[in-house]
């Protein structure tokens, strides 16, 4: 499925901040900068700077070491806070290694020492261009993979045309399915499609965070909100500003903390634990839960109000034993990622190991068939995985008969396959030692009738013991 939304294309321009009281580095600088694809300006540390800071969307900042703090608040965490995805570059009269440690630390990228050449800070900042365009790019061409790869059954063709739909908007989305069937890189993928692409994506689950903690987790704390809260604390929503709140599991929210989502939703503002001013703060959320809502708000355990208000576009992701034909497009991709994760040079599945593949229920879904590719790769000695490489509990769990082919002393491989009779033949074979040679329960299991498996018997003159 093809989405004219996605296209690779060049990121707007960079913008890049000098901050420095050295008039002659300005001077210089704004006279001989010719690097294009960037617009580059200067503020000399006044009393704006932080503001400047903050409103500006900064791709570069070159920093002073001599502004490190500004109006008491550490500027290198300021900046990062302010702008995503931003790199610093440190400026210092002289070599300190105890302040290049310092600010590495804080997420500067490294310490440079003056005098410097304008062609040598053009130098830096021409490969942080080149590595924003080959970022957007990869999100891009991810996202056309992965839109292909989840895109080949009707139901997810229908869940993704919403998406392309709802992603432009601000509207709240409600992700349902089983867990392991990708509802937060559906969420990912909504953000990515959205205005919002370029800010925050924070994930939360909220089975994971302790109902004690959960509400300073998610809107912060004030200082002295309880004990150990030292320094006022950003919770999550403020992280999120501008971008987007994925929370996962919402079922599992207590409701003492629906009541506060409920009125983020309504309201748009939050409320730190300890605090009496509110904070608006612009941030879309997308819920997911492999619970069915509807039932929890019929039992009482979910609000109804705010399922109502989560629920403005819904998505239903189908386990992927509805979704088979995504399964040969998944087993490609996971192979390719996991043999050049672990430099394992594999070329695919052998065609009997494949087939037990395709026809596996998956009860954890596609999380669980890619942690299986991982393994196989882990383990595959060649250039194919065979049966050998699966894990055991494809052979032991209570899978209809067919799945329990034995690993075949033949390797298969596509210079030698073996023929469907072979098969057949190895299969009926293995199904008698299985059963103990009772043909009714082999027959049985196998779907055909008695005489049926009689005349393939004989067919391929297997003895029966």
């Amino acid at each position: 499925m093809s989405n004219p939304n996605l296209r690779t294309v060049k990121p707007p321009p960079l913008k890049v901040l000098l901050v420095d009281r050295d008039k002659a580095l300005a001077h210089e600088l704004l006279e001989k900068w010719s690097l294009a694809g960037c617009e580059l300006y200067h503020c000399d540390g006044a009393t704006d700077t932080l503001k400047i800071i903050s409103r500006g969307q900064w791709g570069t900042v070159f920093l002073s070491s001599e502004f490190l703090t500004l109006d008491q608040l550490d500027t290198l965490t300021f900046i990062k806070e302010h702008n995503r995805g931003v790199e610093v570059f440190v400026l210092s009269e002289t070599e300190s290694a105890a302040l290049a440690e310092d600010v590495v630390r804080k997420g500067a990228h490294s310490v440079l020492i003056k005098p410097l050449r304008v062609s040598f800070l053009e130098s830096l900042v021409k490969k942080v261009m080149t590595r924003a365009i080959s970022n957007k790019n990869h999100r891009t061409l991810e996202e056309h993979l992965m839109m292909d790869l989840l895109g080949s059954s009707p139901a997810m063709e229908k869940v993704l045309a919403t998406i392309t739909k709802v992603a432009p908007t601000n509207s709240t989305v409600l992700i349902e399915g089983e867990t392991g069937t990708g509802k937060e890189f559906i969420a990912n993928l909504v953000h990515r499609l959205s205005n919002r692409s370029d800010e925050a994506f924070v994930a939360i689950n909220c089975a994971a965070i302790p109902e004690n903690l959960i509400e300073s987790e998610l809107f912060g704390s004030k200082k002295g909100a309880f004990t150990g809260a030292t320094t006022d604390r950003k919770g999550l929503f403020e992280e999120a500003d501008s971008g987007t709140l994925f929370l996962d599991e919402i079922g599992e929210l207590p409701l003492s903390m629906q009541v506060k989502l409920l009125r983020f939703l309504q309201e748009r503002e939050i409320r730190r634990v300890g605090d009496t001013e509110t904070h608006t703060v612009n941030v879309r959320v997308i819920a997911a839960t492999n619970l069915d809502l509807a039932r929890a708000v019929k039992e009482g355990h979910f609000r109804e109000d705010l399922y109502y208000r989560l629920n403005t576009f819904h998505l239903h992701l189908p386990p992927l034993r509805e979704r088979r034909g995504n399964i040969p497009h998944l087993l490609r991709f996971f192979v390719k990622k996991f043999s050049m994760q672990h430099n394992i040079p594999i070329k695919g599945i052998a065609k009997d190991a494949e087939s037990l593949l395709l026809h596996f229920d998956y009860p954890g879904n596609i999380r669980q068939l890619e942690n299986i590719i991982e393994h196989a790769v882990v383990l595959c000695e060649g250039e194919y995985i065979l049966l050998q490489h699966l894990p055991e509990f494809f052979f032991k769990e209570s899978t209809p008969a067919y799945l329990s082919l034995p690993a075949s002393k033949e390797i298969q491989t596509p210079d030698r396959l073996l023929s469907l009779a072979e098969l057949e033949k190895q299969h009926i074979i293995h199904a008698l030692q299985l059963l103990d040679n009772n043909q009714s329960e082999v027959a049985k299991k196998l779907d055909i009738s008695r005489s049926t498996l009689w005349r393939k018997i004989k067919e391929h003159g297997i003895p029966l013991v």
